[in-house]
């Protein structure tokens, strides 16, 4: 969380304050300003920075309650406990309407949190930088300096489990606490961090002296390592971002002037990709949203409102969650319109997929020229002939009936010399989508020039079988059929 400008570094920095500085308070009976002032301001920030970790709070003022000796001392910590907290009472109004929008909308307990077995093996992962071996180990001496600072020892332990205890029932009401959010347990980390420093002090009061600051920098080159490496943090939502240099690098390469992007963000915080993407997309011809933020349950008018006539759509699909029917809903708008050319890049956190407007004759199979066996046919050809060794590339619209499997046929197109002979193939899978368009480059650096004929067939890619094509337009029928006579030039 270093890496995060967000507040969890600071929170944990201020729980470690306050309980620093209640410990010093119970031990002087004239403390002096400056801790006086840290303990008030810590309490009063900790509240403004994050409501999770301002829990333990309440569990010092509750040990406070129970176990401390009401005299002098008890008193003026009291009263700088409510010094602190009435730092927090301009910001009462708006923390109560905050938890009754939360209630009302109950945003998050559509899915379960974790479990309590679940909340424990995650803390212990992460507190540890992954060395659950290291971490069993200051644990036992954690259990051991109960015999050797028993009356400090029993109030961490009481600060740790009491926490505990309250972030499990917190997170059976609201569900908060999930895989990837394992940052509402930063609460626990500065009272195991203080478990951890009391088993150490207890190993140093041994012969053991050594061992004590050699398992701290054993700690600490495991938890470099862990920083470094980045496996460890990878398995926290807070750094699984969607690529956005390679959404913008693409685009800034292949977007035409008018195209829209429209992103699929699976997660229920969607609004906090929303900077990113208007950040990294900034200064792009193309205009861009959030299918969550178009209005409506369906999104067929808001959808085609926001399309307008671009000449392309650009489709982000966050791969982190399954999706929705709101991209279902999206691309069913483009029906008519716009034919699916696939995936321009499949990483795996986000899919990139083209659709690109067409005339209203590519979505009328029956007025196709070129057709394949029953229900696949081809609408619209598309031919950029070469120039100095440049691929040739051909965009063709395919137009396929639901009666042919899927995942059965492939797509030749030959480029032969004017003997009749093969000299140069590409091939790629039919696409399963009703309309959809397929751009190739064929490589031609090494013709010759001169005039070649492209011709393209369908086939079953697992038995070899071609299946027999006609042009309606010239009657020709056969195997390989003409699309284009193509010259190559220097």
């Amino acid at each position: 969380y270093l890496h995060e400008l967000r507040t969890y570094m600071l929170s944990v920095l201020l729980l470690t304050i306050v309980l620093w500085a209640y410990s010093r308070l119970l031990q002087h009976d004239k403390p002096g300003r400056f801790l006086q002032a840290g303990f008030v301001l810590s309490i009063g920030g900790l509240l403004y920075t994050h409501y999770s970790i301002a829990l333990a709070l309440g569990v010092v003022g509750l040990y406070h309650l129970l176990f401390v000796q009401k005299n002098h001392r008890w008193w003026r910590i009291t009263g700088l406990m409510a010094l602190g907290g009435a730092l927090f009472l301009p910001w009462i109004g708006v923390i109560l309407e905050a938890f009754r929008r939360f209630g009302a909308a109950n945003t998050l307990t559509h899915d379960p949190g974790l479990a309590i077995s679940e909340l424990l093996a995650r803390t212990s992962l992460f507190f540890s930088n992954g060395a659950l071996g290291l971490l069993a180990l200051v644990g036992i001496l954690a259990l051991w300096s109960l015999r050797v600072y028993r009356r400090k020892s029993l109030a961490v332990w009481f600060w740790t489990l009491t926490t505990l205890v309250v972030v499990v029932v917190v997170n059976e009401r609201t569900a908060l606490i999930k895989f990837g959010r394992e940052r509402y347990l930063l609460v626990l980390w500065p009272l195991l961090a203080l478990l951890g420093g009391l088993g150490l002090a207890s190993l140093g009061k041994t012969r053991l002296k050594l061992a004590a600051p050699l398992l701290l920098g054993l700690w600490l080159i495991i938890g470099i390592h862990a920083n470094v490496d980045g496996t460890l943090m990878r398995d926290t939502d807070s750094v699984q971002t969607l690529p956005w240099d390679t959404l913008a690098a693409t685009l800034a390469q292949q977007a035409q002037a008018g195209d829209v992007v429209a992103l699929h963000d699976t997660t229920y915080n969607w609004v906090l990709d929303l900077r990113p993407a208007e950040y990294y997309l900034y200064g792009l011809p193309v205009r861009f949203t959030m299918l969550e933020a178009l209005p409506g349950d369906t999104l067929t008018a808001a959808a085609q409102e926001f399309v307008g006539n671009a000449p392309q759509v650009w489709v982000g699909i966050d791969k982190r969650l399954p999706t929705t029917s709101r991209l279902t809903d999206f691309t069913a708008a483009l029906a008519g319109q716009y034919a699916a050319c696939g995936p321009v890049f499949d990483l795996p956190r986000l899919r990139l997929d083209l659709y690109r407007r067409f005339p209203a004759s590519a979505f009328q199979p029956e007025a196709a020229d070129w057709h394949f066996g029953a229900g696949i046919a081809i609408t619209n050809v598309d031919i950029t002939p070469p120039k100095n060794g440049q691929p040739l590339k051909v965009q063709l619209v395919w137009a396929v009936s639901a009666d042919v499997p899927p995942y059965t046929y492939s797509v030749g197109l030959h480029l032969l010399d004017d003997t009749g002979q093969l000299v140069q193939q590409a091939d790629y899978g039919l696409p399963s989508e009703a309309f959809a368009c397929r751009q190739t480059a064929i490589p031609t650096a090494d013709l010759p020039p001169g005039d070649y004929q492209l011709r393209v067939m369908v086939y079953n890619w697992s038995t070899g079988e071609r299946l027999t094509g006609r042009v309606t337009t010239t009657g020709e029928t056969g195997e390989r059929l003409l699309l284009e006579t193509v010259t190559t030039s220097d």
